[in-house]
């Protein structure tokens, strides 16, 4: 290390305390090479020195092939529930479901979602909610949003009156379009 690091209590608001670190040196920084540093997208490998690849732009995943694989999975797994709520919202703007099985979706989720414990009004909310806001559907399809941020966005939204859908989707549709490196975690 090039600089030592002295932790000290120091006192902060509310009467509370907290740990800071003390930098000395000429490089000043508390914490000199971190080895979980971000070197790039989270979403793919990117190239490193050595000819090899650093999982999610992380060199420190290169190390630790489990750790990256597990991340991969987590990915995965989002990119697949954001790919069933488009599916899921698909099928109910159509009454095939209804048709061909005789029972409607909210049936069906009922049973899986007793099984996975997945929360179907959450689902069904989700799902109408990308009928209503076509900039929201669009990233979804797309996978520039998390199923985290989805699921938040529709808690956030549930009880939006419809009339300021024009709105929210114009809103919706600047923040995504400003963000052109929008990525997510």
């Amino acid at each position: 290390m090039s600089s030592p690091v002295r932790p000290r209590v120091a006192p902060a608001l509310h009467g509370r305390w907290t740990l800071r670190a003390r930098r000395r040196g000429p490089d000043r920084s508390p914490w000199p090479g971190l080895a979980a540093e971000h070197s790039g997208g989270y979403h793919a490998a990117t190239p490193q020195r050595g000819g090899g690849t650093a999982p999610f732009g992380l060199p420190v995943l290169a190390e630790l092939p489990e750790l990256a694989a597990v991340l991969d999975r987590l990915t995965v797994a989002d990119d697949a529930l954001l790919d069933a709520v488009a599916g899921l919202a698909e099928l109910l703007a159509t009454d095939r479901v209804e048709t061909v099985t005789g029972v409607g979706v909210e049936h069906w989720l009922t049973i899986v979602a007793r099984t996975t414990r997945m929360d179907r009004r959450l689902l069904l909310r989700a799902c109408r909610l990308l009928g209503r806001l076509p900039a929201l559907d669009a990233a979804v399809r797309a996978h520039r949003v998390s199923f985290a941020q989805l699921r938040g966005l529709t808690i956030a939204l549930r009880h939006a009156p419809r009339r300021l859908d024009d709105q929210i989707d114009g809103v919706l549709a600047s923040l995504l379009a400003s963000l052109q490196e929008f990525e997510r975690p």
